[in-house]
Order: structure tokens, then C-alpha cells, then sequence
């Protein structure tokens, strides 16, 4: 009973957390689309760093020749570092994710390394994450992530879900990366490929009609 209390407070404290940074977040990119306009650079820097923490220029990795990816990837990891979290990263020479759109490549991979960043970080052993890109064919991109994860994996219709607490948001985010990859003329494949090792694998075509 005592443990259920603390883990409906934990719940609770995230819940309030989640939704009032929700509240406000349209503010936050209004004002940063008004200061972008005007050039200001400097106080939306300063934002920003206030809202997630400060990463420096020369901690952005060039992973690819994409510098949005390059810093998603980047922001991550150094979380990872900050988390103690050991980030691999296995990227194909000169692979092209350009036909994904730039909001489409934070909400896409963000949620998905957001997610196993959480996962990987509760672990009891040290937290791994593994990330890979490469072609499948030529009419294919595929990434495969994989993190360890303790505690029990949440199954919803069959399917595998996530690993979170806060049951009344499980799920969201890979849904959300679930129907991009059917946008891209893909699909995301979740499953367990060994105890305590959380698999994804996403399917994306540059062939697609995005529409």
C-alpha cells in the first residue's frame, strides 16, 4: 500500500510537470519564432538553455550532412553523458534522410531516443543505448534502436509499449512515431529481443507519396 502511494505521488509529479510545460510551450515557440525574425539569436539561445540546458556549438557531432540530425543526435548524447548512459551510434557512410521533414526528424527521432533515454536511465546495470542507420535497399532506410530497460514492459492489444510508469502517457510517443512511418511508406516493429533489451526497428522509403 505505502509503495502504491509513492508510486501514484511520482505519477502525479510528473503528470503536473508534463502538463504545465504542455501549457506553455506554444508561448514559448511564439516568442522564439518573434525573436528569430528579429535576429535575435542570443536571447533565443538563452531560452532555450533555460528550458532544456545548455549545449555547447562544438558539442554538435557531425554524424551525417544533415545539421539538424547531426544536433538531434548530439542533444542526446549528451544527456546520455549527463545520465551516465553509454550512446553507440552506427551510422551508414553518406546516408540521406532528407526527404523526412525537419519537424517530422525532431518529433520522429526525438521520441524515440527520448524514449530510450528514460528507459536505459532507470536501469540498475549501466544504461545502453544502440542506434543504427543504413539502407535496406535502395528504395529503404532502416533504423534500429536498441536500450535495456529495467522493470516490466507494458503490453497493450498484443503489442509491446513501453516500460514507463506513468501509464495515462505510455505509448504516445511511439505512436506517434508509428503513424510518420506509415506517412513515410513505412512501419515501426517493437519487440523484445532478449530480457531486459528493448528492439526497434523503423522502416522508412524516400520513395514515398508524403502528401
Amino acid at each position: 500500500m505505502y509503495q502504491n502511494k509513492l508510486d501514484k505521488t511520482f505519477v502525479d509529479s510528473n503528470n503536473y510537470a508534463y502538463q504545465k510545460y504542455m501549457h506553455d510551450i506554444h508561448q514559448y515557440l511564439f516568442q522564439i519564432r518573434s525573436l528569430a525574425m528579429n535576429g535575435d539569436t542570443e536571447r533565443i539561445i538563452s531560452i532555450i538553455d533555460e528550458i532544456e540546458g545548455a549545449m555547447r556549438m562544438e558539442e554538435i557531432k557531425n554524424y551525417t550532412n544533415d545539421l539538424l540530425f547531426n544536433s538531434i543526435l548530439s542533444e542526446y548524447l549528451y544527456k546520455s553523458v549527463q545520465h551516465n548512459v553509454d550512446f553507440f551510434t552506427n551510422i551508414e557512410d553518406n546516408i540521406n534522410i532528407s526527404f523526412i521533414s525537419d519537424s517530422d526528424k525532431i518529433s520522429m527521432f526525438g521520441n524515440l531516443l527520448k524514449n530510450a533515454l528514460e528507459a536505459a536511465t532507470q536501469c540498475t546495470d549501466r544504461g545502453q543505448i544502440e542506434l543504427r542507420i543504413y539502407r535496406g535497399n535502395r528504395h529503404y532506410i532502416v533504423v534500429e534502436l536498441k536500450n535495456n530497460y529495467s522493470g516490466t514492459l507494458i503490453q497493450k492489444k498484443g503489442k509491446l509499449i513501453s516500460t514507463k510508469k506513468d501509464r495515462g502517457n505510455h505509448g504516445l510517443g511511439l505512436q506517434i512515431v508509428s503513424e510518420l512511418a506509415v506517412k513515410y511508406g513505412g512501419e515501426l516493429v517493437v519487440e523484445e529481443e532478449e530480457k531486459g533489451v528493448f528492439h526497434i526497428v523503423l522502416y522508412l522509403s524516400s520513395d514515398a507519396n508524403f502528401g
